[in-house]
């Protein structure tokens, strides 16, 4: 439950009259609530993803507020949101008035439907009314609609500005929703300087973070929020996520596994764990067969459904069960074609099958589809274990332009790679980072370049070998 120690203003208000109502509920005893109020508990609920206490407050309130509007107005969005349209366009129905509040519903509802011409005209309607004190609901539910810009636009031109945190808070979600996620990251923060235990901001942060895979970043907000709500589901998934990237997958599955309702909500989520778990162990065949059953729910979301199927291929592909590999890639393809280690896949699968010509493009996309510098660096050693050296040092020498130092002996590599691939001025470039002892020879600009790497072959593969062991150690420390 929320420490309502850490909440102000009106949220608090709310916050104390929620918990007054809950704990009568809890113990089966009466308790009056005005009807505002009550209307303003269940959208508290809504807005902090907690329907099923949402839904106890609704039905509580019309047992004692019969056919009160405010609070079957909330009812109807409960049904929205849980996709139940004909019982909300029941409610629709039966409400006689004709308020901003009714108007807004009406339309929110066209809208769900897939009316969505006549919901933006009831809903022109009302922005042309030009009212300051409908404003915040306008961008709200336009923003709903998947209109950002308009949202932004609405807003600013009825309040041109603000420093209510309300306000501050729907041009932080205007920018996250039009893409501007650094802009959304110092519109979030400065609600947070007002009200810096609001749970549903830090939640927002965090998802821009974890956007820009700012993943130590992320957990910290994902920690700020649990400080006021530390069962709060969607930040605690939020948390899990980070540290799934960050393939501390023990720690994610603790984390995960402790709110139960997590589970409950996303059954495919404890499979999926546990494979990561099974492979972390080097169980790659419990692996398999974990996520073959995590991909049979069909809700699961793109990013672990896609990550599945890339592995079950890996899987698939070390078993030299190249069609039935296949079958897995092109359906991860299919969601996803531009991502960067599917493609990878489908590359070794042409590969494999000898139809280069078909493999490089895919494998030339990848490196340009990848951002992280220490992915760049491991794909740079898959392409060496291909012997793929030019490839190699395209991504290493990406990685270096990103992060030089997202691994201690990059240069090493690219020194390496820069002979192999016939590039003696790199080479050299490269050596100047070496500290002074190490690799003690020097190419010989005179000694034609491929029969030094004829002659020095071995003693380079070697020293690769070497590297990629010690870049797979910083990972494995990585956090």
């Amino acid at each position: 439950m929320t420490d309502k120690q850490f909440l102000s203003g009106k949220e608090k208000e709310v916050r104390e009259q929620a918990d007054l109502l809950m704990d009568a509920l809890d113990h089966n005893s009466s308790i009056y609530i005005d009807a505002d109020v009550v209307a303003d508990i269940a959208d508290y609920y809504a807005m902090n993803g907690q329907p099923q206490l949402m839904q106890r407050t609704v039905d509580y309130g019309l047992s004692i507020h019969p056919d009160n509007t405010d609070i079957l107005i909330q009812k109807a969005y409960m049904y929205l949101d849980a996709n139940q349209m004909d019982k909300a366009q029941q409610i629709v129905w039966n409400l006689g008035e004709t308020t901003v509040d009714v108007k807004l519903l009406q339309a929110y509802t066209l809208f769900k439907q897939g009316n969505q011409e006549e919901a933006r005209a009831l809903l022109e309607e009302l922005i042309e009314e030009n009212d300051p004190e409908i404003a915040y609901q306008l961008a709200n539910i336009l923003l709903d609609f998947g209109e950002p810009e308009r949202a932004y636009e609405t807003l600013t031109r009825l309040i041109p500005d603000s420093k209510e945190p309300d306000y501050l808070e729907i041009l932080a979600a205007c920018d996250k929703d039009m893409g501007r996620i650094h802009e959304a990251i110092e519109g979030y923060n400065l609600v947070l300087n007002i009200q810096p235990y609001n749970t549903r901001v830090w939640r927002e942060l965090a998802e821009c973070y974890y956007e820009t895979a700012a993943y130590s970043q992320c957990i910290n907000a994902c920690e700020f929020g649990l400080v006021a709500d530390p069962y709060n589901v969607e930040i605690t998934l939020i948390e899990g996520y980070c540290f799934i990237q960050l393939k501390n997958f023990k720690k994610a599955y603790e984390l995960l596994s402790g709110v139960k309702a997590i589970f409950e909500k996303h059954p495919y989520l404890d499979y999926y764990m546990q494979a990561l778990l099974a492979m972390d162990g080097e169980e790659y065949t419990e692996a398999y067969h974990l996520l073959r059953k995590a991909i049979s729910y069909n809700e699961m979301e793109p990013e672990f459904y896609i990550n599945s199927l890339a592995i079950i291929g890996i899987y698939l592909l070390y078993n030299d069960q190249v069609e039935e590999a296949e079958v897995y890639i092109d359906r991860a393809m299919s969601i996803d074609p531009n991502d960067a280690e599917v493609m990878r896949l489908k590359a070794e699968i042409f590969s494999r099958k000898g139809n280069r010509m078909e493999a490089e493009p895919l494998w030339n996309h990848c490196i340009e589809q990848t951002e992280r510098a220490t992915d760049l660096v491991n794909l740079g050693f898959y392409f060496i274990s291909l012997k793929e050296m030019e490839l190699a040092y395209l991504s290493m020498k990406k990685a270096w332009d990103i992060n030089p130092h997202c691994f201690s002996e990059l240069y090493s590599a690219l020194y390496i790679l820069s002979i192999y691939t016939n590039r003696p001025n790199e080479a050299k470039y490269y050596k100047k980072f070496m500290p002074e002892g190490a690799m003690n020879y020097t190419l010989d600009e005179e000694m034609p370049t491929d029969l030094f790497v004829q002659s020095m072959g071995m003693c380079l593969n070697l020293m690769l070998d070497a590297l990629l062991e010690k870049f797979q150690k910083e990972m494995s420390g990585e956090e």
